[in-house]
C-alpha cells in the first residue's frame, strides 16, 4: 500500500516539468523495520530483566526462627522454723498486751507504748519554749516506734506525785527523753528477732513461770539464748542469755495479758480529755 511505504516516482505535470518524490526504498524500510524490531526487543528485555530484579528486590525475606526452650527454675521453698507456731497465735489472736518489768508497766498496742513508771523522775530547770520550770517531775512515757520519739509527761498515777503535778502545773507538758533509753526489748521483739532460727530443743510444759505453763525455744549463739514462751498469747515471758551454764542477762515480762489495752491507752490525754470514770488525776 502507497499509505504504508513511500515509492519513488516521477510525475509529468502538464508543462513537461518532471517533479521528484524522494522515497524510502523497500530495502531501507526493512532495515528500519529490522531496527526497530530489535530495539522493541531489546526493550522488553530489559523491562523483563527490570521487572525480575524488581520481583527479587520486593519479595520479603523468609527467616528461620528457632525454636524457644523455656527453662524451669526450680521453686524455692521457704521452710518454716519451729517457732512460727507462737508467731502465729500472736499474729492471729493479740490485738494488745500488758506487762510489767521491772516494776514498770507496759501497755503496748501496734507501734506505740505507754510505761508507767514505778519510781517518777525528778529534772530541774526545764525549758518548754517560752515556759521555763524550776522542777519538773515525771511518771510516764510514751514511745511510738514509728517516729522513734519518747516523750515523758507528769500524769499523777501516785497520790503524791499527783499533788506535785497539780502544785508545778505540769500536767501537760511534754518532755522529751532519750528514745533508746525507753525503748526496751518487748516480749514480740523476741520472737521476731529469732523468728527463723531453728531451736536446738523445744520443751513443752516443762518449765512454768509465775504459775504459767511454757514452751522453752533453745537456741545456739554467744550468748546461747533461751526463750519461754506463752502458749496462750505466743509471747516470750522470759529470755534468758547464757554462756554455758553462767546467766548473764534475764528479761522476766510479768503479769502479761492480752487485749485489754486501747488505741488511748497508748496516747496522752489531756486532763479535759479523760472522763471521769478513768480520771487518774485525783
Amino acid at each position: 500500500m502507497l499509505s504504508a511505504c513511500n515509492v519513488q516516482l516521477k510525475e509529468e505535470t502538464k508543462d513537461n516539468t518532471t517533479t521528484t518524490i524522494e522515497s524510502t526504498t523497500p530495502a531501507e524500510t526493512t532495515t528500519e523495520t529490522t531496527q526497530t524490531t530489535e530495539s522493541t526487543s531489546e526493550i522488553e528485555s530489559t523491562t523483563k530483566t527490570e521487572t525480575t530484579e524488581q520481583t527479587q528486590k520486593t519479595e520479603p525475606t523468609k527467616l528461620e526462627t528457632p525454636e524457644t526452650k523455656e527453662t524451669i527454675e526450680p521453686v524455692q521453698v521457704q521452710t518454716r522454723s519451729k517457732l512460727y507456731q507462737f508467731f502465729d497465735t500472736f499474729a492471729q489472736k493479740v490485738d494488745s498486751y500488758y506487762f510489767i518489768y521491772k516494776k514498770d508497766e507496759y501497755s503496748v498496742k501496734g507501734d506505740k507504748f505507754r510505761i508507767q513508771l514505778a519510781n517518777p523522775v525528778t529534772v530541774k530547770d526545764v525549758k518548754f519554749g517560752d515556759l521555763k520550770k524550776s522542777l519538773f517531775y515525771y511518771d510516764t512515757v510514751y514511745i511510738n516506734r514509728a517516729e522513734k520519739t519518747a516523750y515523758a509527761y507528769c500524769e499523777g498515777h501516785d497520790s503524791q506525785v499527783n499533788k506535785q503535778c497539780a502544785q508545778l502545773e505540769i500536767y501537760d507538758l511534754a518532755y522529751p527523753v532519750v528514745y533508746s533509753e525507753y525503748n526496751k526489748p518487748l516480749p514480740e521483739d523476741w520472737l521476731r528477732t529469732y523468728l527463723d532460727q531453728e531451736p536446738t530443743q523445744l520443751v513443752a510444759n516443762k518449765y512454768y513461770i509465775g504459775g504459767r505453763a511454757t514452751t522453752t525455744a533453745f537456741l545456739e549463739g554467744t550468748p546461747e539464748l533461751e526463750l519461754s514462751f506463752d502458749p496462750m498469747t505466743g509471747l516470750v515471758i522470759r529470755a534468758d542469755q547464757k554462756k554455758g551454764e553462767q546467766l548473764i542477762s534475764r528479761y522476766d515480762y510479768e503479769k502479761l495479758a492480752h487485749n485489754l489495752v486501747k488505741e488511748v491507752d497508748v496516747n496522752h490525754r489531756s486532763k479535759d480529755e479523760i472522763p471521769s470514770t478513768e480520771a487518774f488525776y485525783r
